[in-house]
């Protein structure tokens, strides 16, 4: 475990931070932002460029010395733009530090297509995403999702 100093204040950084959507149905998206590892705790805000999000439940644990921490919300398809960012920010700010992640969504049903990823295969993703594995799986993946949106909507 690296701790880092910033100032006269010393805290850990997270060792695992994502940013997810989850697609539960037609209509809606669940939008999961989730750190492990942190100390102090951090505090996770969801945002889009715009605005910060309403309605965002927060969880907190102490394990082992260190925070997890998640921020979700349920969002309708109806309320987002097409395309729609979310911006998931982790700040620690007795050290001052922040860091954020962004992800693009594009409202609307949720596709069978083979040629498409699922919502499965983004959960399954973003599951291997948080083991270790690089998140340019789960980046390739949306901007597939995204091109082969793109690509339907031309024909």
């Amino acid at each position: 475990m690296k701790i880092f100093r910033s100032g006269s204040h010393h805290f850990v950084p997270e060792t695992n931070f994502r940013l997810i959507q989850n697609k539960t149905d037609d209509d809606t998206v669940n939008v999961i932002c989730a750190a492990d590892g942190a100390f102090p705790a951090p505090n996770l805000t969801l945002a889009t460029p715009e605005r910060r999000l309403d309605g965002v439940s927060h969880e907190l644990k102490l394990v082992n010395g260190r925070y997890s921490a998640v921020a979700s919300v349920t969002l309708l398809d109806a309320d987002l733009p097409s395309p729609a960012e979310f911006i998931c920010t982790l700040r620690i700010p007795l050290a001052n530090y922040a860091v954020r992640k962004e992800v693009i969504y594009y409202p609307g049903p949720i596709s069978t297509t083979p040629e498409m990823p699922t919502a499965a295969d983004m959960q399954l993703a973003a599951a291997i995403g948080s083991e270790g594995t690089s998140t340019c799986t789960v980046t390739a993946l949306l901007l597939l999702q995204a091109l082969a949106q793109a690509l339907l909507a031309v024909k």
